[in-house]
């Protein structure tokens, strides 16, 4: 026996203590990557209580196989193959942390079921829905919960709310999955349904909002310099193309006889977009398009236009869109353009121009002013499109018949900014000024 206060005696205690924390610690960490909750044995985790003492479970972590056969008999054979996945990478220590570890049971089936929704067999996969993370709270009547934003991608263009903070809150899929555990056994456990959908209303704008108070022309002031401008807004475009008898770009009375012009490439017109989209992108896409002098730029092939993926009336990316913005490196894995990655292109391809050309390319990016024709993605890569042949500087303009008449036809239809200050945006948009607004 030590005496009090004695150094051995202390050395003793410490040694002691260490070993006790050093136990506490390794029992912390088995519980985290375990079957067993925080309050398993309080009120709350009643129900799931019950469901594991249906199927034999107690608070230790079951067999990896033992669990696998659990699962097979959950589900249909469908959908056997992600299910058993899900269970290999719920087993990985990393992948049960994070999910809810309230009761015994929980954190593992939360896991298998994000896992298995996220990789949701394609004939189960309600693709014209975005859901929010699935999420998992004790004491509640069902056992997981999903909030559910129908027809989404229809809806984006008509949204109030941000498109990015939309897609980022509804990024994961919504699966159709069929009921794990039949009625009565939930209903034994006192749980109504396995998987709760919170159904969540769009927020559309109003006409009013759409359109926006009108706005009067902003001009701007060029330094050092007795030109008067003004900052290309393209949400101030007209949409009605207007007639005018003006043909600055052409190069010969006869250009506009032969108005058959479809063969041509708009983007081939202006040599610079290649910086955008290369050309061997294109090519390897097929990614084709022609000028429509009241459609502007279309798909020019025999390529089948789906309509959105939830019956809407509007036209979904077609196969050679996605696969040139796929190669740009722009699309999500929802096959949506991802606007941050688009934004940086964009900066990318300004670079060199005047301080307000990625405003202006931003605008129509954002704005979307034509082509209400289109889903959101399609929309905004043919705005985007359509502001950089609208404001392509001369020099990088291929002079012939057909780009000479895309050419003037894009310049008639600038109505609500007179086509001097165009002409002055584009021949000056190279050179290194900076314009303030006045």
């Amino acid at each position: 026996m030590c005496r009090p206060l004695s150094i051995s005696c202390y050395l003793s205690f410490e040694v002691i203590m260490r070993i006790v924390c050093a136990y506490l610690f390794l029992h912390t960490v088995s519980a985290q990557v375990g079957f067993g909750g925080y309050f398993g044995f309080s009120q709350v985790c009643q129900k799931w209580g019950c469901i594991n003492r249906k199927f034999n479970f107690n608070d230790v972590l079951p067999l990896e196989n033992q669990y696998k056969d659990f699962i097979k008999e959950m589900f249909a054979i469908e959908f056997h193959d992600v299910a058993l996945r899900a269970v290999d990478r719920c087993y990985e220590s990393e992948h049960t942390v994070k999910y809810t570890n309230t009761c015994p049971g929980q954190a593992l089936l939360h896991c298998v079921m994000d896992k298995l929704i996220q990789d949701c067999p394609e004939p189960y996969w309600k693709q014209d829905d975005g859901c929010a993370t699935v999420a998992s709270l004790a004491g509640n009547d069902y056992m997981f919960s999903q909030s559910r934003y129908k027809n989404l991608q229809r809806n984006l263009p008509l949204e109030r709310r941000p498109s990015m903070f939309l897609l980022n809150c509804f990024r994961s899929r919504c699966c159709d999955l069929q009921q794990m555990f039949n009625e009565s056994l939930l209903s034994e456990c006192g749980i109504t349904e396995m998987l709760h959908y919170f159904d969540r209303e769009p927020q559309l704008r109003t006409p009013a909002f759409r359109n926006g108070p009108s706005i009067e022309d902003v001009t701007t002031k060029k330094t050092g310099a007795d030109v008067i401008g003004q900052v290309y807004n393209f949400h101030l475009l007209s949409e009605i193309t207007t007639s005018t008898t003006s043909m600055v770009y052409s190069t010969n009375a006869d250009d506009d006889e032969d108005g058959n012009y479809e063969d041509q490439d708009p983007l081939d017109c202006c040599e610079e977009i290649t910086r955008f989209i290369r050309h061997d992108w294109r090519t390897d896409c097929d990614f084709k398009l022609k000028w429509d002098e009241q459609l502007r730029l279309v798909v020019r092939h025999d390529e089948q236009v789906e309509k959105t993926r939830n019956n809407v009336q509007c036209e979904d990316l077609t196969q050679s869109a996605s696969c040139v913005l796929n190669k740009m490196g722009i699309l999500n894995r929802f096959g949506f353009i991802d606007q941050f990655t688009m934004k940086n292109k964009i900066r990318a391809y300004s670079n060199g121009k005047t301080s307000y050309m990625y405003a202006v390319f931003n605008s129509a990016f954002l704005n979307v002013p034509r082509y209400r024709e289109q889903c959101d993605s399609p929309r905004r890569l043919f705005n985007l499109l359509d502001a950089m042949l609208v404001v392509c500087e001369p020099a990088k303009r291929v002079s012939n018949r057909q780009c000479n008449k895309i050419f003037t036809d894009i310049r008639n239809s600038v109505s609500d900014i007179t086509k001097e200050n165009l002409d002055q945006i584009v021949n000056n948009q190279n050179q290194n000024v900076q314009y303030h607004v006045s």
